[in-house]
């Protein structure tokens, strides 16, 4: 499932933006009988809603815990104005809160073993006119941060236990949420990467490589997902992507050019 508030890739186009923002957002199927993540793209006046969930394997109806997060969160998103960038750290906090607050209400009465419908959830407000955005995650979906000159380097931390075992997710038993409530400056020419696990396949280094050398977002999210169907695991999982490049925003340049073209255009009358 992907939800995108306009057509694929999204651009920001405020003229008071300090960045301009290229995004895209894809996912495979892998080997498994049904898609169980979601990937959300939406914008609300100047700020932007990114975010990924993964329906928890062994657990019943994966795929309805995914979309019912993101949807909590997109409906959620649509009446927000943040007054301040501060605001979008706390936002994130209460929206899992209440994400979690559906899906463990939709799990009710589910079977008697203890295994109900629950989600991890990776997501970010970013703000493009301010130049900075904020996060918030929980169970084992990633955010990285892909940089030519830094590498790649991964914002959340995987909740999972010594067994592999999630130990917070959105409708599971506990619910911890990493890093809602700070903020992070962006950074021109970066890439944001929100993924889920079945990303796992491909190492950091092929990530940031392929990341690296995609012109656009929609060609590193094709690059790496037609990777990840070529490693051609037995048991792939899905995987799902979103794709932020931050570029310097030049309205100062363009409007100089338009005065400049106009001028010369009036002279010539």
């Amino acid at each position: 499932m992907i939800v995108s508030a306009s057509p694929l890739p999204l651009r920001t186009a405020s003229r008071r933006a300090r960045y301009a923002l290229d995004i895209h957002a894809d996912q495979v199927q892998g080997m498994r009988p049904r898609q169980e993540d979601g990937a959300l793209v939406r914008r609300v006046r100047d700020a932007v809603l990114v975010a990924v969930a993964d329906g928890v394997g062994g657990h019943p109806a994966g795929e309805e815990a995914a979309a019912l997060a993101l949807d909590t969160l997109d409906q959620n998103f649509l009446v927000q104005n943040f007054a301040t960038p501060l605001e979008a750290g706390d936002w994130l906090a209460a929206v899992f809160k209440t994400a979690h607050a559906a899906v463990t209400a939709f799990g009710k009465g589910w079977s008697a073993d203890g295994k109900r419908p629950c989600t991890t959830l990776t997501a970010a407000v970013i703000l493009p006119r301010s130049g900075v955005f904020a996060y918030a995650s929980a169970g084992d979906s990633h955010l990285y941060r892909c940089d030519g000159k830094a590498g790649i380097a991964r914002l959340t931390t995987v909740q999972q236990d010594e067994k592999g075992r999630l130990t917070s997710c959105i409708g599971g038993k506990r619910l911890v949420i990493d890093g809602a409530g700070q903020l992070y400056l962006m950074r021109p020419g970066e890439t944001l990467l929100f993924a889920t696990d079945g990303l796992d396949v491909l190492s950091l280094p092929l990530v940031a490589a392929t990341v690296g050398d995609a012109p656009t977002a929609s060609a590193a999210a094709a690059k790496l997902l037609d990777l990840v169907d070529r490693r051609a695991h037995p048991k792939q999982d899905n995987a799902s992507l979103a794709v932020v490049r931050v570029r310097p925003a030049q309205p100062d340049a363009v409007a100089a050019r338009d005065a400049g073209l106009a001028g010369r255009a009036g002279a010539a009358r």
